[in-house]
């Protein structure tokens, strides 16, 4: 999910280019990469789609069942409406409205094909949410469900294999959190659970092939400070205990969970000179260890990442700390390293990252309204159709490609 707390000398100045970017998406063109490499043969490609209907950042994005993106809330101009991503289509249809607006909440897929969307932060009331609500994609029909005990944004939202949804700390309206709640879907309410042993924002959740979930890194804000340890939640037991702490403190990063069940994080803020991070490590669960992996390009914050179909890991967007990145990188479980891909046609920070049924990629957010797709180096065709207001690009880029790139249809 995204980042909604801005706390910290890095994050304070990154806000500044959240606001560029969600008002002015020409503006977060120029400060990106204004030619976006799209040759299929240089590690993949990005096209832009069809533009959103409102402006969004710190959104939630659900693959559904139907292969639709569900976009929902998000700081800009559609704090509770959400919207319908049709890929084969490529167009956007409004759905129904939440109840609340909200941003920096989390949304998740539940086992009846239902989204669950939980907390986050009231822009107009300034306040953090205990409220959650439940997206039914046969009506586009929202509905509130139980509250949360605690009022949070920031936090993290995991599918356990139960079925139940484990909710973790964040960032309270009297700091951050230690708590955990769980979503029990058959009776449509929450329950507490144990408290990890230290209350953490901004921080990641990743479940692991054993069931359990690693939550690691985030940042506290009485004193401001980044966090390296990290805690495996049993829900077999209810309970926390502690694990390998990274080898660098980290807030605002990436983590994936790769092919082999060891997990990937990369970037993040920040280092001591309060410059977001270019370091990666990998978490290895039989060992409970951590060790260093290739570095990124461009250290980053804010960005998202997501596996590909092949193993590969790509991670995109973010901030230094001012600029939203359009760069793109991929990562090669296989060799440890990082390569360059193509990147986006704006510059992103708080965006999300969607893996669509066929593997491609859809970025949306911090850039406006706007969304990209990408497809990877394995892409077997070129996109289906330009929209008129690139088709300078398209035509250029289609006549580069020629058989390589396939056509659509």
């Amino acid at each position: 999910m995204g980042d909604p707390a801005l706390v910290g000398p890095c994050r304070r100045v990154a806000i500044l280019a959240l606001v560029v970017l969600v008002l002015s998406p020409a503006m977060a063109r120029a400060s990106g990469d204004s030619s976006p490499e799209r040759n299929p043969k240089a590690g993949g490609y990005w096209v832009l789609t069809a533009n959103m209907t409102y402006t969004r950042a710190q959104q939630s994005a659900t693959l559904l069942r139907t292969g639709e993106v569900l976009i929902a809330g998000g700081l800009g101009t559609g704090e509770s409406s959400a919207e319908l991503y049709d890929p084969q289509a490529e167009t956007w249809a409004v759905t129904g409205f939440m109840a609340e607006d909200r941003d920096g909440h989390t949304a998740t897929l539940l086992r009846s094909g239902k989204v669950l969307v939980a907390a986050g932060y009231d822009p107009d009331e300034e306040s953090k949410e205990r409220q959650a609500e439940l997206y039914d994609p046969m009506t586009g029909v929202w509905r509130s469900t139980g509250n949360l005990a605690v009022a949070r944004a920031g936090h993290t939202a995991t599918l356990l294999p139960s079925g139940k949804v484990l909710v973790v700390a964040g960032l309270g309206n009297f700091g951050a959190t230690a708590t955990a709640e769980l979503f029990l879907p058959t009776k449509g309410r929450w329950v507490t659970t144990a408290s990890l042993s230290q209350a953490r924002e901004n921080h990641r959740a990743v479940l692991l092939s054993t069931g359990e979930v690693l939550v690691m890194g985030g940042d506290q804000d009485a004193p401001h400070t980044e966090l390296a340890t990290a805690e495996l939640y049993d829900p077999a037991s209810g309970t926390w205990s502690p694990t390998g702490s990274m080898i660098q403190a980290r807030a605002g990063f990436t983590a994936t969970r790769l092919s082999d069940g060891t997990v990937l994080v990369a970037g993040g803020c920040c280092d001591s000179s309060g410059h977001p991070l270019a370091s990666s490590e990998i978490y290895h669960p039989e060992s409970g260890t951590w060790t260093s992996t290739g570095s990124l390009a461009d250290a980053r914050q804010s960005a998202a990442a997501t596996r590909l179909r092949g193993g590969t890991v790509l991670v995109t967007g973010g901030n230094d700390g001012f600029n939203g990145f359009a760069t793109a990188e991929l990562y090669d479980p296989s060799t440890g390293t990082w390569s360059p891909t193509g990147s986006m046609t704006y510059g992103r920070d708080y965006l999300t990252l969607t893996l669509l049924k066929d593997g491609r990629v859809l970025a949306v957010g911090g850039g406006g309204d706007t969304a990209e797709i990408y497809f990877p180096p394995s892409s077997p065709r070129w996109p289906r159709r330009c929209l008129g207001w690139v088709d300078t690009a398209c035509s250029r880029n289609h006549e580069s490609f020629g058989a390589d790139a396939g056509t659509g249809g």
